[in-house]
Formats: structure tokens, sequence, C-alpha cells
């Protein structure tokens, strides 16, 4: 990835002296957006020839199992995280003698929510290791609050254009400068099935919310695609 980053700053000096080629009013730009984390879609409408409104989305679901054997028993662990955002926002585009480069400045509003599940289930193999009888488990399962997020993002990033409608660049993002989260009621389960007896227990966790400041960034290589040019 920091090969790329450095390919496309290469570009985009090297660049100098070409023909005019950055968004006007009335365009459209739809970018793919990529980091070593999740990718995501923005939309750039062009209200003024260096003004644009910001329209993102981000979806990401993982899912991950294990199951390891020990002597007399096996643990299984599974966890799966879902991850959704929607941002709102604004940039500003620096005006540059090369109309082929676009550097920017903005801000977003984002949205977003994450949900994860935990389970794990311990299950004996060996009674003269592990006692009790051979199909004794345990197994618990944590649902993790659902989590909704409010933060300010500001933005910073430049843009090369290889023709009226392709673009690449970089785009730097201060994550959560401000951010306010709301926890919903998670659950806790367990189940102890032992010498043939079953015994649960269930607990609920309560709701929260908190506010909190930082400083957390990202680098992204971003691609995009011009469409609706004024006066096509």
């Amino acid at each position: 990835m920091k090969k790329i980053f450095f390919a496309v700053i290469l570009l985009l000096v090297g660049s100098a002296f070409a023909f005019a080629q950055k968004p006007v009013a009335g365009d459209n730009q739809l970018t793919g957006v990529f980091s070593t984390s999740v990718p995501n879609l923005l939309l750039r409408h062009y209200t003024k020839d260096n003004f644009a409104l910001r329209y993102g989305l981000a979806f990401n679901y993982s899912h991950a199992s294990t199951i390891t054997a020990y002597p007399g028993y096996t643990l299984t662990n599974k966890n799966s995280t879902q991850t959704f955002a929607l941002s709102f926002g604004i940039q500003k585009s620096i005006k540059m003698l090369n109309d082929k480069i676009e550097p920017y400045y903005g801000v977003d509003v984002v949205l977003s929510e994450q949900y994860s599940v935990l389970s794990s289930k311990n299950v004996t193999t060996d009674t003269a290791i592990y006692g009790g009888y051979n199909g004794d488990y345990t197994y618990s399962k944590t649902k993790n609050p659902l989590a909704l997020t409010a933060a300010l993002r500001p933005v910073l990033g430049i843009n090369y254009y290889f023709n009226s409608n392709i673009g690449i660049g970089l785009e730097y993002r201060i994550n959560s400068l401000f951010s306010y989260t709301h926890s919903f009621s998670g659950s806790y389960n367990s189940t102890d099935y032992d010498d043939h007896i079953s015994t649960t227990q269930h607990t609920t966790n309560l709701s929260t919310s908190s506010f909190s400041t930082g400083l957390g960034s990202s680098l992204y290589v971003t691609v995009s695609y011009k469409f609706n040019k004024k006066g096509n």
C-alpha cells in the first residue's frame, strides 16, 4: 500500500502544465475510496467550479471461526461484526494554474452503526483428562450492544485527472474528531451442560451514551469517474 501512495504522489508532482480537465459546476463524480481497511464509495456533486457536496457510503461484514483441540477438550470460537456508515459533507477546491490537479479540503458528518456477536463452546472429549462425561460442554454467546455514532471528520486531498472523466488521488481523513455514541442494550447468555444437567444464565446490559474527541487518521487512495459534465 505504501508503494501505491508514493507512486500516486510522483504522478501528481510530475503532471505540471497539463490541459484543464478537473470538475466544474454541474459535474458529478463517483469515487472508490481504498485503504488497508474497509473500502467505501463517495459521490461528489459540484455546485460551483471549486465547491462540491459529498455523500459517502461504507459497509463491512466480517466473520471468523476457530476450532482448537486441547488435551481433554476442544474449544470453538466464533466472531462476527457488521459496520455500516453514511456521510454527508462539503469540500472546497484550491485553484491551481494546472487544472489537471485538484487540491481540496472539507469536512464530513459521519453517521455509523456497529454490531458484533461473540460465541465460545468448550466440549469435553476425554473424561480421563478433563473429567465429567464426553460431550459435556460450556457454551456462551455475547451480543455486544448496537452502537450508533455521529462524528465530525475533516478531510484533505488531491486529485489528478488523466482525461475528462477519470482521475486518481489521495485523501487524508481525521476520523472522529468529535463523536457522540449511543449503545443500546446488549446481552450475555451461557449454558453449562455437565453430568447430563443443563444450567443457563442470561444477563442484559443497559444502554449507555458517551461523547469523545480524538485525532485518529487514515490515508486513502481514490479512483474517480466524472459524469454529467457541464455542457454535455
